[in-house]
């Protein structure tokens, strides 16, 4: 029963805190981004790729334990077998896409503009 009050709690400090944040001014918001943005650095991106993974790894183990099993197939296990395809095919495109976009932001921005290069 207390985990389950304190998640109640959470859940409501969540939500508390998001209130404010919509009703406060467009300056506060913006004071609150560049502070995370500056606690966080890059390690909220890594703990997004990370989950991204590993929700990818858990849905290939489930369809490779569909694959092996030897039980007979019953029609709710093949609905979680399509989700769970459908689920590795956008997180697998997801844990190649993310990467790829960060690099090519990162490679454009550190490329000089074609306007600032004299002759």
């Amino acid at each position: 029963m207390e985990k389950v009050v304190s998640i109640l709690t959470l859940l409501c400090a969540i939500a508390a805190f998001y209130l404010q944040y919509h009703s406060s001014g467009p300056e506060a918001q913006q004071r609150l981004n560049t502070a995370i943005r500056s606690v966080l650095g890059s390690a909220g991106r890594v703990v997004t790729y990370c989950v991204v993974l590993l929700i990818l790894i858990m849905s290939l183990a489930a369809i490779y334990l569909f694959w092996t099993s030897t039980d007979p197939i019953r029609r709710p296990e093949v609905v979680m077998l399509i989700l769970h395809i459908v689920n590795a095919f956008l997180y697998g495109y997801m844990s190649f896409a993310l990467p790829f976009r960060a690099f090519q932001r990162r490679r454009s921005q550190a490329s000089p503009s074609s306007d600032a290069v004299e002759p």
